[in-house]
């Protein structure tokens, strides 16, 4: 087996489904990887083999009401994904990241070290309707309505970022990105985050920039792999 080979296999079922994406000779610690609202786990798949290359293993979840996992869409069973996967890994987590909505749900994991890609702050989206279906994407979404379970959960999760301390984040946003995740970037806690534009990505292409990928690996290999 050549020693950048990944294995990927499947995990949980039900209202929790995941991928497993494992190196030959992994760390013991895992990242914990999260969509965001209308995504899956298969968007966050470049990321996550691009950084399980550098011999970390990563789990990559599908929210409820997303891609393979059942239930419907809300605080509550976002809340309850994420205790049935710290539970599976019996809290073997040491970093977490997120995108959009994804990255302020892993900020509930209470982790050392988290890396929010272009999160928002609020549910307040500008734009007219046709633009937000097609950033949004809430026909993907499992819901009790459209943009029911996102405006719930960010209401519900708060318009702070937490400033622990002990806890360090970093925080990517594209050049195109929505103005919502632009001013959570400018309200950053400086003392917590470190805050990083990513040049030529909007609020979904920047997943696959490998300049995402770069500055991601070089915060994780300093924070958490050599820290």
């Amino acid at each position: 087996m050549g020693s950048n080979e990944i294995r990927i296999r499947p995990v949980g079922g039900g209202e929790f489904t995941g991928l497993e994406i494992e190196p030959e000779n992994a760390s013991s610690g895992w990242l914990f990887v999260l969509h965001g609202y209308g995504g899956c786990k298969e968007e966050m798949l470049p990321l996550s083999i691009s950084l399980a290359r550098k011999g970390i293993p990563i789990l990559a979840a599908d929210l409820p009401g997303h891609g393979e996992s059942g239930g419907l869409f809300d605080y509550e069973s976002a809340m309850r994904c994420l205790t049935y996967w710290q539970g599976l890994k019996r809290n073997n987590f040491v970093a977490a990241i997120g995108h959009s909505i994804g990255g302020r749900l892993v900020l509930s994991l209470d982790l050392s070290w988290n890396v929010l890609i272009s999160p928002p702050l609020s549910a307040g989206f500008a734009g007219g309707k046709k633009e937000m279906i097609r950033v949004l994407r809430p026909r993907r979404v499992r819901e009790a309505a459209p943009f029911a379970g996102l405006v719930e959960t960010l209401n519900r999760l708060g318009e702070d970022l937490p400033a622990d301390p002990d806890k360090n984040g970093l925080l990517l946003f594209g050049q195109y990105d929505l103005p919502v995740v632009k001013k959570t970037a400018e309200a950053a806690p400086p003392d917590n985050y470190t805050v990083k534009e990513i040049k030529d990505s909007d609020h979904h292409d920047i997943l696959t920039s490998r300049e995402t990928w770069g500055v991601i690996w070089s915060w994780l290999a300093g924070q958490v792999v050599h820290g």
